[in-house]
């Protein structure tokens, strides 16, 4: 969905492999002029590509272009691309920066003044700054993110040695140092691995250490099968199954159906049997047993593959694998909210011990009907959205006659409504990005409302004097 909205406003899309410098070097020819901005992250998610930031800096400033970076999956311990040249870095700072899975937050930083002076103004524009008391948690997580970094790398580091030496999986992708001797991996075995996914791996990692510090803690790898890979995630007990990553606890999941899910299947460059770890600081040992277990459920033949999780499983220095606190950041599926609101067990225990913000639907689904009830016409529905720009990117984004904004003069939020059979489309916007409001802001809403009778503004008064005074 990222390349109709833009069009609306004038932008074009292109997407193009950021680590062939040449293919970049020859599409922004081909503009003429036009190319305004080169967007790229290195290492990529999942697939761990390394992309050459010095270089396509040098591309952007001889085409009068920007230079954007991803930088989420090294965090700015391990890299710093805006002194490799470029002008503007942006940050997901749910990640490493806060560290807890707790928060959703994001940050831009540019060395670029008229750059900087820009941002500030399109951010005061539109109200989009950060909550105080989210805030307040990514600057708690920073005070203790180097030592979270450090510990996840290395933990890191001891799954990639596990995952290339085992004979089930038949591609790993992960950054590490070269020539580092500290790892016990078959030289061989390792190219076979590494090569399964990317034949360049090894002066692609010679280019990442020349602009980097670490290797991170994200890596992935491959089961023979999809069905294998399914497997594993279903049977891993101390891997949350979610997305999101740099969390102190670690995350399994498979990009093409989770994380990368929105992208259509034709599109998709990654393999289906790819499963994404996020590495956490739990014991590296009791990390390396999960995978060992879920994998060796997941090549048994002739069996049903069940979840199975063993009550004798050995903790050691880790967090217990049932521990119900924030595990990741991510939204279930519009189908688990109705399944959990008509009191399906299994996914109410879903729902409870793998999305962490889902305590919050309960009221965001009662300023939805109250927002329809106030708001739609006959065939319509609506949706709350915590401001104006998310509320006006969304109605961009269904680009469907009829839909229209609806200020609810309450805490900045307003009210889309649209037709009901754009309902399913609606619904990815609300999974894909997050854009919905807390259950804090919706229940404010809904008391702003029930105190101004902000619902009588649709209600014609009749009757006498009598009956008026009584109805107000």
């Amino acid at each position: 969905h990222l390349i109709p909205s833009p069009r609306q406003s004038g932008l074009h899309v292109e997407f193009v492999s950021t680590w062939d410098l040449d293919e970049v070097e020859r599409r922004v020819a081909a503009g003429k002029g036009r190319v305004k901005m080169i967007c790229m992250e290195s290492p990529t998610n999942p697939q761990m590509r390394v992309s050459d930031v010095r270089g396509l800096a040098r591309v952007a400033r001889a085409n009068g272009a920007y230079l954007l970076v991803d930088n989420s999956i090294m965090s700015p311990l391990l890299s710093q691309p805006l002194e490799l040249g470029a002008d503007i870095v942006v940050h997901s700072a749910t990640k490493f920066m806060a560290g807890h899975s707790d928060v959703m937050a994001g940050i831009a930083a540019s060395n670029n003044a008229d750059v900087v002076q820009q941002l500030a103004f399109v951010q005061n524009a539109e109200g989009a700054g950060l909550a105080p008391f989210d805030s307040w948690l990514v600057l708690r997580g920073l005070k203790t993110m180097a030592l979270r970094v450090k510990a996840a790398q290395a933990n890191a580091l001891e799954v990639y040695e596990f995952l290339c030496n085992h004979p089930s999986v038949v591609g790993v992708n992960y950054l590490r140092p070269p020539g580092m001797h500290a790892i016990q991996v078959d030289a061989a075995t390792e190219h076979e691995k590494r090569s399964h996914g990317n034949a360049n791996w090894e002066a692609e990692a010679r280019l990442h250490f020349s602009q980097a510090r670490g290797g991170g803690a994200l890596l992935s790898f491959e089961m023979p099968t999809a069905k294998a890979s399914e497997a594993v995630v279903r049977n891993a007990a101390l891997f949350k199954n979610t997305v999101s990553f740099g969390s102190t606890s670690s995350l399994i999941e498979i990009p093409a159906k989770m994380s990368h899910a929105s992208i259509p299947v034709e599109q998709q460059t990654m393999s289906p049997a790819l499963i994404r770890l996020s590495i956490g600081i739990e014991n590296a040992a009791d990390l390396i047993q999960d995978l060992a277990q879920a994998i060796s459920l997941a090549v048994v033949e002739n069996k049903e593959l069940q979840r199975t999780v063993s009550q004798s499983f050995p903790l050691g220095e880790s967090l217990p694998p049932r521990n119900a606190h924030a595990v990741g950041v991510s939204m279930p599926t519009w189908d688990d909210v109705i399944a959990y609101e008509e009191g399906d067990v299994q996914v109410h225990s879903k729902l409870t011990s793998g999305y962490p913000r889902f305590v919050f639907l309960h009221a965001v689904k009662q300023l939805f009907a109250k927002a329809e009830e106030l708001f739609a016409e006959p065939g319509e529905t609506a949706m709350v959205f915590a401001s104006a720009r998310v509320a006006l990117r969304f109605q961009q984004y269904l680009d469907t006659p009829g839909t229209q904004c609806h200020d609810l003069a309450a805490h900045g939020a307003f009210a889309v409504t649209f037709p009901k059979e754009q309902f399913d489309k609606a619904k990815k916007f609300w999974q894909h990005t997050g854009e919905i409001p807390s259950s804090r802001l919706a229940a404010a809403i809904l008391e702003v409302i029930d105190l101004t009778c902000y619902e009588n503004k649709r209600k014609p008064v009749v009757g006498g004097p009598q009956q008026q005074q009584q109805q107000q």
